[in-house]
């Protein structure tokens, strides 16, 4: 049994090293001018009126690599699809495949520059400002990043053209990622960002994800060890489980209510009743 408990926490503390040494998600906090909009937002929706049932996404995923043996088959893009599929539909959220591509290019596929990028986007991006965007490259030691829905993303402007998430190549369904991001929920964590969730620990003890029914949480968790509380001076753990925390793909499996209702207000707000 002691043996067991030692060889739990030597993984737990070998994770969280790992991923110490990744920027894991490079999604930013969100902007003041953002967070307004966002209460706005959620002052709207409190008569009811402005939140649909059911949320309907259509998913371009794209995959960018330097050569064709390194591009992932059309298989594991489905499969990806399938996760982020599987995932959202328990939420009002239904996700319908529109397209994958396949790119050969070696800049793109490692693009660290917004001039890169922003070209890259340019050729590649499909749909309105209603549809996801997902492209995969080798972007490690960043696991992912996204972009929060804005106010002012009409056709041809760069916030409409960078819309959208992008994560590593190792974080797809049977990669192999030595962080434990290998099973597709990165994009899933991603995509909570596409819908206007900030991170649970956004803020630390004293600030907010904006969602009533998180707790409060100083840092990230990395590991699914039982009881952490990073605020033990206000209600609740850490959630451990939460796909906005920042966590290995077998720890993650929840968005809480107040989530849920933040992504609908978020989606009709800034994408539903957008001009674009």
């Amino acid at each position: 049994m002691l043996f067991s408990l030692l060889l739990s926490a030597s993984l737990a503390q070998a994770q969280a090293s790992l991923h110490s040494q990744t920027s894991f998600c490079g999604t930013p906090d969100r902007s003041d001018k953002h967070l307004a909009r966002s209460l706005a937002s959620r002052d709207m929706s409190s008569g009811g009126s402005l939140l649909a049932a059911n949320i309907s996404v259509p998913v371009y995923l794209h995959s960018i690599a330097p050569n064709e043996t390194a591009l992932l088959s059309q298989a594991t893009l489905e499969d990806q699809f399938q996760v982020l599929h599987n995932t959202f539909s328990k939420y009002g959220i239904t996700m319908t495949l529109g397209g994958t591509s396949r790119t050969v290019n070696a800049t793109w596929s490692t693009v660290t520059n917004p001039t890169d990028e922003l070209a890259m986007k340019s050729a590649l991006r499909k749909g309105n400002y209603q549809s996801l965007n997902i492209y995969v490259q080798a972007i490690h030691p960043t696991l992912g990043r996204c972009f929060y829905p804005e106010a002012d993303a009409f056709p041809g402007s760069e916030t409409f053209i960078l819309d959208g998430c992008q994560i590593d190549a190792n974080t797809v369904p049977g990669a192999n990622s030595p962080t434990g991001n290998d099973r597709g929920y990165m994009a899933v964590h991603e995509v909570g960002h596409w819908f206007g969730l900030p991170h649970t620990f956004q803020g630390g003890c004293t600030g907010t994800d904006f969602v009533d029914d998180t707790p409060a949480q100083a840092t990230p968790s990395w590991n699914c060890t039982v009881g952490q509380d990073t605020c033990p001076d206000l209600p609740g753990v850490d959630p451990l489980y939460n796909f906005m925390n920042y966590q290995a793909d077998n720890c993650w499996n929840e968005f809480t209510p107040g989530q849920v209702k933040r992504m609908h207000e978020q989606w009709a707000t800034f994408r539903v009743n957008s001009t674009v």
